[in-house]
């Protein structure tokens, strides 16, 4: 687990640096609960232990097909545990534009919740993993003290809707992340705000929203709760 004399050089070294030295203050807060640090790191190794037992592999890219949530939020940071790339679809969007990112993007795995397959017929060759099929799943050892991420990393993939009206996929680094939210001039955030993580999860602001608590990790520390 990074420490505060690491240097911070990845997300997921920011994120635990924030689970060791905040683990018991509220991280996540949605509709019906609250979430620590703690909770939120545990949660998240169990969803990363069924992508892997499912096959995710570092390098692979995960489309999460989920409303607006904690766990939605919770399954990113399950997939960059693997060293996997998400790629937000919003479940709101028409079926025709969920398919065109599914076909498009080749994933070969599609993060949903049931009864999700009642709604839509996707058509791809990619495999189905269901969020509600990982209540007997046990954690891997492998979580605790081992990740394969740098910097390097695609962290996620957001489909824009591009100049000619389809939907065109951009790439964005973890690197950039960190740029992103580190050494904010643009924004003052103390310690004990509040983000409201009011948007879209397939639009690019929710960058911001969900990954701002990673602010100047290095030095002191944020803690931030997200109203989703």
């Amino acid at each position: 687990m990074a420490n505060q004399s690491d240097e911070i050089d990845t997300l997921l070294k920011a994120w635990l640096y924030q689970v060791q030295h905040n683990s018991l203050l509220m991280a996540i807060e949605d509709s019906q609960h609250s979430y620590t640090y703690a909770e939120v790191d545990h949660w998240s190794d169990h969803i990363a232990s069924q992508l892997q037992n499912e096959g995710v592999q570092s390098g692979q890219k995960v489309g999460t097909l989920l409303e607006r949530s904690a766990e939605l939020f919770v399954s990113w940071l399950a997939i960059l545990k693997l060293g996997a790339s998400y790629i937000p679809i919003d479940p709101t969007n028409p079926s025709e534009r969920i398919e065109w990112i599914v076909r498009d993007s080749e994933i070969p795995f599609l993060l949903f919740k049931s009864p999700w397959d009642n709604e839509y017929n996707i058509s791809g060759n990619y495999k189905k993993i269901d969020l509600n099929n990982n209540k007997a799943v046990k954690i891997n050892l492998f979580f605790e003290n081992k990740t394969q991420y740098n910097s390097d990393n695609i962290a996620y993939m957001i489909y824009t809707s591009g100049s000619t009206g389809k939907p065109k996929g951009v790439q964005i680094k973890c690197n950039s992340i960190l740029k992103l939210v580190q050494n904010m001039t643009y924004i003052d955030i103390q310690a004990g705000d509040s983000i409201a993580q009011l948007s879209n999860a397939s639009f690019d602001a929710v960058t911001f929203e969900v990954w701002c608590q990673n602010s100047d990790c290095s030095t002191r520390d944020i803690i931030i709760t997200f109203y989703v």
